[in-house]
């Protein structure tokens, strides 16, 4: 018997060069492509032949294997089951089959593509195709797919056959049921009324506890809205003590300030050796201070009779025009001492006579414009005015609007919300750079309200503000102007103050060294740092009578920056510091000189006198508190202990 042509040679046969070696590769080409797999091996059970369908299942490729003994990539085929069966094929011819119940994995691979623990069933014929030599024939075949379907089918019958025994029992139990049903159908009868019976009781319970689960949802949802309410209440008594006890320590801040300058320059007023020059200078400066204290309790007196709704407004014809242009002349030197431009703008179909309260009206433009100004460094002021009618609150109704719109710092829209509430500031910090009660705005809406309007404003950080305030009015015409006064020269007297917000220009000290004088401090070189210009001169005064020298810095920056960066200056011996300053504050700059390991008496001076305070100023490396209005004596001779006392613990 001829050997089976299973796979081509390297070499072709010379016999036959051409013709033989094209049906070898069309042999070939054809056993690769059918779905069986073909191994092809010789008395020694090496491969001969590994067609494709191998190569795919195994993951052996024919290179790998074809050469080599079988058992040598498949160990378990040199197991006797197996190689005695294929050793019987090649001496005697006998073909066999290894069944798929027995042997199914001949060849081991997976059922499918992707297959992870499922692996095919095979069915494997060993047949002996050639004698000389001898070769032997392997054929396996998939029966993956029939064997699951026997598979099924022997679960589906054990299934069918479960399921018949269980419908046998269930028929001979409901064979037993009906019998018993028909013996007792009197009793079953009787049970089933008892049970319509139980039933309807029962959804009689229902329905109550159904009422009564709802009652109770009831009253816990009542339940936790009072406790909302109550947490909501104790939230906002705490934040009224919080802006309460911030709106003290700020007005004790704001009242002993200028009561210091005023108390300071009395007694400097009270030398007989003081110069003329310098005794006008703190007249002058004990009435700027009056004044701005007169505002600050005109505020809280104005905002005590709002809330108590004593607060009376007129209804008087007066010159809108006129009012505004009196605000605008004002403020307009303030304005430009800080280079800001100031103007005012009205529609051409402005009435020239209104009936308002022209007092509130004035009170209301003078916090807005001035606060305008304050919060503004470049670029201006424009007030905007104009009018429309409404006739459907009467014949002569009007609106007034009133826009004041700057270029300053801005307002975030956190602050914004804040803004108009009472005892409440869109910066409650102690480095506040502007100062003030806080108390403007919200007198200033309250007015605008009970002038019929309201007050609003809108704000972006960095683009300025604009503030609108609206009042209803009636107009009137001239001919019954008769009883209006005209304007006058004197427009300070027909304002009424000027907000706490808006302080009177202040002139600058300049740091300047003053000559040592004979006193009780001759010797001391010391460092005054305040933020008003008048406590500055104030305690430049009372040093230099006592034969001191000084210099003086705006703010805390300043201060460490003439302590820890002028080697060249002067040593100081002690440090008279206000603790609520713009820029940096006492409390940041005394921490940061203690840190850098100056030494010397640091003595707190501020208007900060609540509960606290004192404490506060001590932690932060203060050695000593004093509060405004401070005594001469106090300050002399705090500054003198504290001075001798650093003296003996440094002395060797």
């Amino acid at each position: 018997m001829a050997p089976i042509l299973f796979a081509s040679s390297p070499r072709a046969d010379s016999s036959s060069p051409g013709r033989s070696s094209t049906e070898n590769l069309q042999v070939r080409d054809l056993l690769d492509h059918v779905p069986v797999g073909l191994c092809l091996i010789d008395e020694a059970l090496t491969v001969v032949g590994w067609n494709r369908a191998l190569v795919e299942w195994t993951g052996i490729s024919e290179r790998e294997i074809r050469g080599r003994r079988l058992s040598d990539r498949l160990p378990h085929l040199a197991e006797p089951r197996y190689l005695t069966r294929i050793q019987n094929v090649l001496e005697t011819g006998a073909p066999a089959v290894l069944s798929a119940a027995l042997h199914r994995h001949f060849f081991p691979a997976p059922a499918c593509v992707g297959a992870q623990n499922r692996t095919m069933v095979q069915e494997t014929r060993i047949q002996r195709v050639s004698t000389e030599p001898r070769q032997a024939l392997i054929t396996v075949q998939n029966l993956t797919t029939e064997y699951n379907q026997l598979e099924a089918l022997r679960a589906e019958r054990a299934e069918l056959k479960r399921i018949r025994e269980e419908l046998v029992a269930s028929n001979s139990s409901l064979q037993h049921s009906l019998r018993l049903l028909e013996e007792n159908n009197d009793t079953l009868q009787r049970e089933i009324q008892i049970k319509a019976e139980i039933e309807a009781e029962l959804r009689r319970h229902s329905a109550d506890l159904e009422s009564s689960r709802l009652r109770e949802q009831c009253h816990v949802v009542r339940l936790e809205q009072v406790i909302r309410d109550l947490t909501e209440a104790r939230q906002a008594a705490e934040s009224a003590a919080r802006a309460k006890s911030e709106f003290l320590a700020n007005m004790s801040h704001e009242i002993r300030t200028p009561l210091t300058a005023i108390l300071g320059f009395v007694d400097l007023l009270r030398d007989a050796e003081s110069p003329a020059e310098e005794r006008t200078q703190a007249l002058d400066t004990v009435h700027r201070n009056g004044q701005h204290l007169l505002a600050v309790i005109n505020d809280v007196l104005d905002l005590s009779k709002i809330d108590a709704g004593q607060l009376q407004v007129e209804r008087i014809p007066a010159r809108l025009r006129q009012i505004v242009e009196e605000i605008r002349t004002l403020l307009e030197s303030r304005a430009t001492s800080r280079g800001l431009h100031l103007s005012a703008r009205f529609d051409d179909s402005l009435s020239e006579i209104v009936v308002t309260d022209p007092v509130r009206l004035r009170q209301i433009l003078m916090n807005l414009v001035g606060n305008a100004i304050k919060f503004t460094e470049t670029g201006g002021v424009d007030i905007l005015v104009s009018e429309s009618r409404r006739p459907d609150l009467g014949p002569s109704a009007t609106l007034i609007e009133i826009q004041v719109r700057d270029t300053g710092i801005g307002i975030t829209s956190e602050q914004l919300q804040r803004l108009f509430q009472a005892f409440a500031q869109a910066d409650a910090s102690t480095t506040r750079r502007y100062g003030g009660t806080g108390l403007g705005l919200i007198i200033s809406r309250k007015l605008a309200r009970a002038l019929g309007g309201d007050l609003t404003a809108e704000s972006r950080p960095g683009h300025g503000s604009s503030f609108t305030v609206t009042i209803q009015a009636e107009t009137l015409t001239p001919s019954i102007n008769s009883g209006i006064p005209q304007p006058t020269s004197q427009i300070a007297s027909s304002s009424p103050k000027i907000n706490s917000d808006i302080r009177a220009p202040q002139t600058k000290t300049p740091q300047a060294r003053v000559p040592v004088n004979s006193g009780r401090l001759a010797g001391l070189h010391l460092l005054v740092v305040d933020d008003a210009p008048d406590n500055r001169r104030l305690l430049a005064y009372h040093l230099s009578k006592a034969g001191a020298t000084f210099d003086v810095a705006e703010n805390g920056l300043k201060a460490v920056e003439r302590i820890l960066d002028s080697p060249a200056a002067a040593p100081v011996d002690a440090v008279f510091l206000d603790m609520q300053m713009p820029i940096m504050d006492g409390y940041t700059a005394a921490a940061i000189l203690r840190d850098r390991g100056f030494t010397a008496p640091i003595i707190a001076i501020t208007a900060h006198a609540m509960a606290g305070d004192r404490e506060r100023c001590l932690a932060c490396g203060c050695t000593n508190y004093l509060t405004k209005p401070v005594d001469k004596e106090s300050l002399l001779r705090s500054v003198s202990c504290l001075a001798r006392e650093t003296a003996l613990q440094s002395a060797p």
